[in-house]
């Protein structure tokens, strides 16, 4: 298999949920003052996010409020391995539904061998899987504290 983009290891999930939701969902992920977040995958291994996301300062098209939101972090093996380093993006797909995606972020991935790649996808997928997730329920949480404030109220 030869890869020489990193944007052939692309891996996206998508949100049902507007840009606007998503990126403060993302702000939530965030406990206390620690900018490090590390959420675990479900085969084992972590996804280490340093927060906050922050929004590109421009769009191709002109519009800011369509600039992506990214963040910086590493995909970590069962073993407490570091498989690489990753860029973890954020970006309206649509009005109601955003994209979530990693990358590698290395200089040539087109040298890395076949069970690098392997794993890499492996990881990659349960990553974009797990921090779908976690927004999601970042974003109820958030619903629903809302909703009691205003029952309280």
């Amino acid at each position: 298999m030869y890869v020489t983009d990193r944007a052939n290891l692309y891996v996206a999930r998508t949100i049902r949920l507007p840009f606007p939701v998503v990126t403060e969902s993302a702000a939530h992920l965030r406990t206390g003052n620690d900018p490090v977040r590390a959420i675990g995958l479900p085969a084992g291994g972590r996804v280490q996010v340093e927060l906050p996301f922050r929004r590109d300062p421009f769009h191709p098209s002109g519009r800011p409020d369509l600039a992506a939101a990214r963040a910086f972090g590493a995909l970590y093996g069962r073993s407490n391995r570091r498989l690489c380093p990753v860029e973890i993006e954020l970006s309206p797909w649509s009005a109601t539904v955003t994209e979530v995606s990693l990358r590698p972020a290395v200089r040539s991935p087109y040298s890395w061998s076949d069970r690098r790649l392997g794993k890499w996808f492996s990881h990659a997928h349960d990553a974009a899987d797990t921090l779908r997730s976690e927004l999601i329920a970042q974003s109820v949480v958030r619903d629903e504290q809302i909703e009691r404030d205003a029952v309280a109220v």
